[in-house]
């Protein structure tokens, strides 16, 4: 191996590193793929339907036992910050539909990115810790190659410490 090849097998791992940091940040943040969030809209509409069933069903027994009642009046709670929180969620379900009512919150699934459902999610999450710290090793075994060589390399502002310290210390 040439003396000179260092800075390009360097630069050539950075770019590596970076990409697979770019992957770990998008698996990472996205917590739930486009099919468990269809899932999660599902169960909120059936959780809704529900409610909203319940409040026609009380108020259709106030009727029955001479009570004024309206399913449209709607109770909130303060939440800790002292503003009210109403649900409309039940009342909408009961007036227009679950098929609707789904229909209107699915229109806008294809802007959520496809993502990985969550066991893929973590497998893939670990595959990339692996990658990376792989990459950072040779990484940083080329710098010291290179510093050996009399040709200091300049390590990136993240680089790892124990990246770092494991390499001296081999």
């Amino acid at each position: 191996m040439n003396d000179n090849d260092f800075p390009q097998q360097v630069a050539e791992q950075r770019v590596q590193i970076a990409a697979l940091k770019l992957e770990q940040e998008a698996v990472f943040s996205q917590k739930r793929s486009r099919a468990e969030v269809a899932e999660a809209v599902n169960q909120q509409i059936a959780h809704l339907e529900t409610k909203g069933r319940e409040a026609m069903e009380r108020s259709l027994q106030m009727f029955a036992a001479g009570v004024a009642a309206s399913p449209t009046l709607l109770h909130g709670m303060a939440g800790a910050d002292g503003v009210a929180r109403l649900d409309i969620g039940p009342l909408l379900a009961a007036a227009v539909g679950t098929d609707r009512m789904r229909e209107m919150y699915l229109a806008g699934l294809d802007s959520v990115p496809v993502g990985l459902p969550r066991e893929e999610r973590k497998k893939r999450l670990e595959e990339i810790s692996y990658a990376l710290e792989t990459a950072e090793q040779i990484e940083e075994w080329l710098i010291e190659q290179s510093e050996t060589a009399g040709n200091p390399i300049a390590r990136r502002p993240d680089a790892r410490a124990s990246i770092i310290l494991a390499a001296k210390a081999a």
